[in-house]
């Protein structure tokens, strides 16, 4: 059996306690860890960046179609008012038209044009007809030559 000296002795002790390869793999491993952590911090960052820009763009928009839609309520007859209004709490906008119209438009439902002044008792059913066709999905029968196709 072969005598070790006590320089390799030491110098065994010393590799299995400090190895500098593993070491520099250590600190490369925690500068990694690091970046992660600043880039996820960042992130985070610009995330709720985002949210407070996107809030405030919310309330801007919000604001906007209520003082629209408050314009509209006021340009209409008294007798229209209460039909805008509801259309107004079931997600419709309001919006007054260059000609002087009231233009209801909902995301979903689309678009419906009407009158600020009625001039007879029927627009009010007719807007609220109008409505109502356009809530439930309504398209009407359009009365053109039908096309044969070969």
């Amino acid at each position: 059996m072969r005598q070790v000296s006590d320089y390799e002795l030491l110098t065994a002790m010393a590799g299995a306690m400090y190895d500098p390869v593993r070491a520099v793999h250590n600190v490369m491993k925690q500068r990694e860890t690091i970046q992660q952590e600043a880039l996820q911090r960042r992130f985070e960052v610009n995330r709720m960046k985002a949210e407070a820009r996107h809030a405030q763009q919310m309330a801007e928009y919000h604001r906007r179609v209520h003082e629209q839609a408050t314009s509209a309520v006021r340009a209409v007859r008294s007798d229209m008012r209460p039909v805008l209004i509801e259309a107004l709490t079931h997600g419709w906008t309001a919006s007054i038209t260059g000609s002087g119209h009231v233009k209801l438009t909902h995301p979903v439902h689309g678009i419906v044009f009407t009158s600020c002044t009625t001039g007879d008792v029927r627009t009010v059913r007719n807007l609220r007809r109008q409505l109502r066709r356009a809530e439930s999905g309504f398209v009407p029968p359009h009365h053109h030559k039908k096309v044969i196709s070969s």
